[in-house]
């Protein structure tokens, strides 16, 4: 049985909806370029205002929580990211070690000054 978790989806309008996901040895499945795309989308919001956080109980797990991080990039593209804790904060604190760690191997802000020019 192929067993891949959902970690986050990247909207970019219409119908074209990218779910990111990982396998069972935490690798991701989809390209590096679908990733890398992805966690730009996360770390351009387009203003301040444009990101925010969901907390729900995690679907058959009662004593667990999920939370996403929601980020608005443009009008028809957003970016969303989850983990998992045990308590809302502690789902949240997941979401943003998660966002960080995969910042820190995926994105680099030289990529948004090359696009610039």
């Amino acid at each position: 049985m192929n067993n891949e978790n959902a970690v986050g989806t990247m909207w970019l309008g219409g119908d074209h909806n990218i779910i990111i996901r990982k396998n069972e040895a935490g690798e991701f499945i989809n390209s590096e370029d679908e990733v890398k795309d992805w966690v730009h989308c996360l770390n351009n919001p387009w203003s301040g205002t444009s990101s925010y956080y969901e907390v729900t109980p995690t679907y058959g797990h009662e004593s667990n929580w999920t939370a996403t991080k929601i980020v608005v990039v443009y009008d028809s593209i957003d970016a969303h990211v989850c983990a998992v804790g045990a308590t809302p904060q502690e789902a949240i604190t997941a979401v943003d070690d998660f966002l960080k760690e995969l910042t820190e191997k995926y994105y680099k802000e030289e990529d948004d000054a090359d696009s610039k020019e």
